[in-house]
């Protein structure tokens, strides 16, 4: 069971500063200037609302990108922590019970690899016959393997200190496969791939949003069930109960969402599996 769920956006929420503007604060009024400032601010304001509505333990904050090294310390304290990239749609039977799995990571790393088409467009694996890993590479115009890493990492609590050492790579850009390298030399760093009945979509571009978009809507409309349904997840886990389920899919009575709401109830009371 995750003790916290951390939410790190941006301080582009609070819009543009001119030269003679005091610094933003994180509790500034929110007044984003652009659509990308914007798509964060509404997904400052989906944590909060999941946070209070479901007694969910989040948290949040709004980080100037120069200060990535130092991006989470506070929060993540002396815990192991799992870091997950926004623009990741993960999908895949058993998932869950993979991630519940992976949780349990005391020491070292845990990172996932995935086969693509085009490896040379994002961090890449390279592996011995047995499946362990001898090197990791990000974008390598020269792919040693067709084995990916998606934007999902398990860490020991001590990934901290190895973020603070970063120094910027050849693309001015602090990497997150660098702090996987270390753990490659430092050990250890396990490997979990992905297999075919997984899906990994790197939602970063218009037309990869677009993919993701009918990827989730093929299979809702396919099987009659949501994805990443909030308040069914919530309700499976025990966070809520049938009456509190019940109560939310009466505040939009009127729509799709809410009567899927209801169905989630009326399927288990016949005794109908969800997957």
């Amino acid at each position: 069971m995750a003790r916290r769920f951390h939410h790190i956006s941006t301080d582009e929420v609070y819009g543009e500063l001119g030269a003679d503007d005091p610094p933003s604060r994180e509790d500034s009024a929110y007044a984003p200037s652009s659509p990308y400032a914007a798509s964060k601010a509404s997904a400052d304001h989906l944590v909060r609302a999941y946070g209070r509505t479901y007694g969910l333990p989040v948290s949040l904050s709004n980080c100037a990108n120069n200060y990535g090294p130092f991006i989470g310390r506070e929060f993540v304290d002396d815990s192991p922590v799992s870091l997950i990239l926004g623009d990741n749609v993960l999908y895949g039977d058993g998932l869950g019970g993979l991630l519940r799995q992976a949780s349990t990571l005391e020491k070292g790393a845990l990172i996932y690899g995935y086969r693509v088409r085009d490896p040379q467009r994002y961090g890449v694996i390279e592996l011995d016959p047995a499946g362990r890993p001898l090197g990791l590479e990000e974008k390598p115009l020269q792919p040693k393997s067709l084995y990916a890493a998606p934007g999902l990492y398990f860490y020991e609590a001590g990934v901290v200190d190895i973020a603070a050492r970063l120094q910027p790579s050849a693309r001015g850009e602090l990497e997150i496969t660098d702090v996987n390298r270390e753990y490659l030399k430092r050990g250890p760093l396990a490997v979990q791939l992905l297999g075919r009945g997984y899906a990994w979509l790197d939602a970063g571009t218009p037309e990869a949003l677009l993919q993701a978009a009918n990827f989730v809507q093929a299979l809702e409309e396919r099987q009659g069930v949501r994805i990443a349904c909030v308040e069914e997840i919530a309700y499976c886990m025990g966070y809520i109960d049938a009456a509190q389920l019940e109560r939310l899919s009466h505040e939009g009575i009127s729509s799709g969402y809410a009567a899927y709401l209801r169905s989630v109830l009326e399927d288990e009371g016949h005794g109908s599996p969800r997957g």
